[in-house]
């Protein structure tokens, strides 16, 4: 990809191995989602992030120094930011592997995505200074992508606070718009299914495709707990840019290989 000018940074895809269980496939399937929405960011132009552990800078770019608020964030985001504000293109390179295990425990992996959603909030802050203002539909993909995220826990409170508002005082018309009723107890149902079903994974130790469904609603809501913890950490000043690295799983694994069409086999 360097052998276009245009191009000023290069981040690859990021595989994660198999055989750890539900967690570890939950966030394989994460990966993917990730790895897919690259793919449709550099046709568009750019990609918004990189990841760190996979991701090469044209050297000529570091001569200028990254802004002192970049301190406070992660150095791929950091970077990342760094490279599109000064013109140039981040682009995905599928063929470019990392292979990683995932975190040891849940509250590993906590911990791990609530650093990195504060960091996200202290981007937000300074968005004046590090977001490439003279690109609007790279800082529209920036905006979808990386600010719009974290605050979807603050929604999912918000809809389960006006579901129950609705419950207590149904609108007497309305439809579905307004959660008259039955659409109120629908809509309640439906999230208490939600939220139950992401107990049940939390505390089931099924194998197996049922075990893997199961956990899904718990990775969303255990991922959506850790971006409040984040947001806290941000509001109180706790958050920093230091990476301390998280316990890995170990054992015997098997991979999976991306081909040169960005898509996922198991080999």
């Amino acid at each position: 990809p360097f052998a276009d000018p245009s191009v000023g940074a290069v981040t690859g895809a990021k595989v994660i191995a198999k055989g750890d269980g539900a967690l570890g496939e939950s966030e394989g399937l994460y990966w993917k989602y990730e790895s897919y929405i690259k793919r449709q960011e550099t046709r568009l132009g750019s990609c918004t992030g990189a990841v760190g552990e996979i991701m090469a800078v044209r050297r000529s770019l570091l001569d200028q120094p990254l802004p002192s608020e970049a301190r406070l964030m992660a150095d791929d985001l950091a970077l990342a930011m760094h490279i599109l504000k000064q013109g140039y293109r981040v682009v995905y390179a599928p063929e470019a592997r990392s292979i990683e295990r995932v975190s040891a425990s849940v509250r590993d992996e906590q911990e791990r995505r609530a650093r990195i959603v504060a960091q996200r909030f202290v981007l937000m802050r300074y968005s004046h200074k590090m977001l490439p203002l003279s690109n609007p539909l790279l800082v529209w993909q920036i905006v979808s992508h990386k600010y719009l995220r974290p605050l979807v826990p603050l929604a999912m409170i918000g809809a389960l606070l006006a579901n129950l508002a609705a419950v207590v005082r149904p609108a007497s018309r309305g439809g579905v718009a307004r959660l008259a009723h039955p659409f109120n107890w629908i809509m309640l149902l439906l999230q208490a299914v939600f939220y139950g079903l992401s107990w049940v994974g939390a505390h089931s130790e099924r194998r197996g495709t049922l075990g893997k469904i199961l956990y899904i609603p718990t990775f969303l809501v255990y991922g959506n707990r850790a971006a409040l913890d984040g947001f806290y950490r941000f509001l109180t000043g706790r958050h920093t840019s230091l990476w301390n690295r998280v316990q890995r799983r170990e054992g015997e694994i098997y991979v999976e290989q991306v081909t040169s069409v960005g898509k996922e086999a198991d080999q």
